[in-house]
């Protein structure tokens, strides 16, 4: 390639950060462009409809933007666009339900997979399905959490109120003796310390952002479209409220931002981590 075409990574606010992170980390020759739907954030009360017609627009612009593969950083659009999507268009398009699902299984020790997910990825049962089309009978309790995007999108993810929702999200999985749980919302991993206090210590957390870099790198090598050059700026992108998207960037990711054209550019660095957002 002449040119370090992007990497197209969006979801609807700020989650799918933790998957842009993983990605600079483990493919830091590639340039990011994210897109943050916060216009319409949260998508999961949403009806399907919408999600579609958002993730339609969003992987659309990408595409006209020479994107030369997207990653759909969000579980929901996961679960009820992609699939049509990629009878659209002819760029890789990744999504977080089959890699998170096949990380739970082989995380797993046996018993129920658990799925502590958005009302609407819940609501659709991609990944209970995803997880038995794998392992048919392996039993899945998915458990809505409604209140945990809101919760991480205002910065409190680390509060009394986050604890206090977490004890009550997870007890049907303790109850159900869970022992491995899929983080199904991008915004989830920054719940972390929380979700770890709330569970027993045995509990293994699979965060879906890493199988879905691994199979990003496979996909890019497998079609010769890997970048060798210098790496070239990110690029980050908000519906709305981009001063928001600003300030997590320059928290979660390290990165020094400067604004240009309505759009947010980062120089990449070298240092791409969770350690902002759990510690």
């Amino acid at each position: 390639m002449a040119s370090p075409e992007r990497i197209g990574v969006f979801d609807s606010g700020l989650g799918g950060l933790t998957v842009a992170m993983r990605i600079a980390q483990q493919l830091p020759k590639e340039s990011i462009h994210y897109f943050a739907d916060t216009l319409h954030v949260p998508y999961g009360p949403r009806p399907d409809s919408d999600i579609r017609a958002f993730a339609g627009g969003i992987v659309r612009n990408f595409v006209r933007q020479d994107a030369k593969a997207v990653v759909a950083a969000c579980n929901l659009s996961s679960a009820v666009a992609l699939e049509d999507l990629a009878q659209e268009v002819d760029i890789p398009l990744i999504g977080m339900i089959r890699p998170g699902a096949r990380a739970a299984l082989e995380a797993s020790s046996g018993g129920p997979i658990g799925v502590l997910a958005t009302e609407g990825t819940v609501r659709s049962g991609a990944y209970a399905r995803a997880i038995q089309a794998l392992e048919p009978g392996r039993p899945v309790i998915q458990v809505s959490c409604p209140n945990f995007v809101p919760l991480v999108e205002a910065g409190r993810y680390d509060s009394d109120e986050a604890l206090t929702a977490a004890r009550m999200y997870v007890f049907p999985l303790i109850q159900s003796r869970v022992r491995t749980v899929i983080l199904g919302c991008t915004h989830y991993p920054f719940l972390d310390k929380i979700l770890r206090a709330a569970l027993p210590s045995t509990t293994v957390l699979v965060d879906p952002a890493e199988a879905v870099t691994a199979q990003l790198a496979r996909v890019l090598e497998e079609r010769d479209l890997q970048w060798h050059g210098s790496p070239a700026p990110h690029q980050f992108e908000a519906s709305a409220d981009p001063g928001r998207l600003e300030a997590a960037v320059k928290r979660w990711m390290g990165l020094k931002v400067r604004a240009e054209n309505s759009r947010l550019w980062s120089a990449p660095a070298e240092d791409h981590g969770l350690a902002a957002a759990r510690g």
